[in-house]
């Protein structure tokens, strides 16, 4: 009888697993962590690439395709060269950050600032959020070099001159993504001011002066200057609602862009004509484009989505480039 139920058992076992194994055979595919949203027939898509970063490695989407570009480092905040033949991003480490220049696809060309050569917690120091200047010739950034908070700094693309362009003063915050306006004079951030919402600014580092473009009840951040220099867009709170306007430099004619609240991170595709940014959705951020005729938009609107990820990594931004050589 024992060894009769042996041999039952051993049947019942084998039938267990090879019902096991058609099982996980007719299982679905898991659901990709990043994919691009399937072209609707007739409908335009951008022209050139968007980067932004998915669980620390640099992604790209192109011509409705995505794939990344790094892997193994951490990168925050890719921004492509004007003629897009390089990218800028913060290389993070432990208890630092340093900005490096990597070629078009991914590989490290140049670490511009050394960082990681500090050796105590209390004396590192973070390079973030670069920014390339129109004429290729400069990047702008934000460190805490020498200051508590993030300043504005400069630095050029072989790691030469760098120097401190802008402070909003210690103990409020700093500032946060600067943007080159296209003359190359002008910069524009988010300024984090002692006791104060944060507001979009315009610096003249040249002069040292500056100005307040927003005055939004509840903050505004993340600006992202239009190739054409006729606006500047950005993120605005109410809340826990963030949306994306437009201001003209001088402050005037505000338009509001997106109403769902949950939109961040705007950036200008190269030839002024659309707007990307990140939206909240259910299993992660969706990467929206929207049109923006001159005159900005009539409504706010959704847009539609170009890329979806589970691990899209907002606060490290997106960055439009100019499409890849044939």
């Amino acid at each position: 009888m024992m060894k009769g139920w042996g041999r039952t058992g051993m049947l019942l076992g084998l039938l267990v697993l090879t019902s096991m194994f058609l099982a996980a055979c007719a299982a679905p595919a898991p659901v990709p962590l990043v994919v691009a949203a399937p072209q609707i027939q007739g409908e335009p898509l951008p022209a050139g690439r968007l980067a932004f970063v998915v669980g620390g490695d640099i992604w790209q989407w192109e011509d409705g395709q995505v794939r990344p570009l790094t892997s193994g480092e951490r990168f925050e905040g890719p921004a492509w060269s004007p003629d897009g033949t390089r990218l800028a991003a913060s290389l993070v480490g432990v208890n630092h950050s340093d900005l490096v220049v990597l070629s078009a696809d991914g590989e490290l060309l140049a670490r511009l600032t050394n960082n990681r050569g500090q050796r105590r917690i209390q004396d590192s120091d973070w390079a973030r959020l670069p920014a390339w200047s129109p004429d290729g010739e400069r990047i702008a950034y934000v460190s805490d070099v020498r200051t508590y908070d993030l300043a504005l700094w400069s630095i050029a693309p072989d790691g030469s001159a760098p120097r401190q362009l802008f402070q909003a003063g210690d103990y409020g915050g700093g500032v946060d993504r600067p943007t080159w306006a296209p003359n190359g004079t002008d910069l524009a951030v988010a300024a984090f001011r002692r006791g104060e919402v944060s507001q979009i600014e315009v610096v003249t580092p040249a002069t040292g002066r500056y100005r307040a473009v927003t005055q939004a009840a509840n903050g505004a951040y993340d600006p992202a200057w239009s190739p054409n220099g006729e606006w500047i867009a950005y993120t605005a709170r109410d809340g826990a609602h963030h949306d994306i306007w437009l201001v003209h430099p001088d402050g005037s004619g505000t338009v509001q862009v997106t109403s769902t609240g949950r939109n961040r991170m705007p950036a200008w595709s190269p030839d002024g004509r659309w707007l990307a940014f990140f939206t909240l959705a259910e299993n992660g951020f969706d990467i929206r484009v929207l049109p923006i005729p001159e005159e900005g938009p009539s409504a706010p609107a959704e847009g539609r989505v170009l890329v979806s990820g589970r691990t899209i990594e907002g606060p490290s931004g997106l960055s439009w480039g100019p499409a890849s050589s044939p």
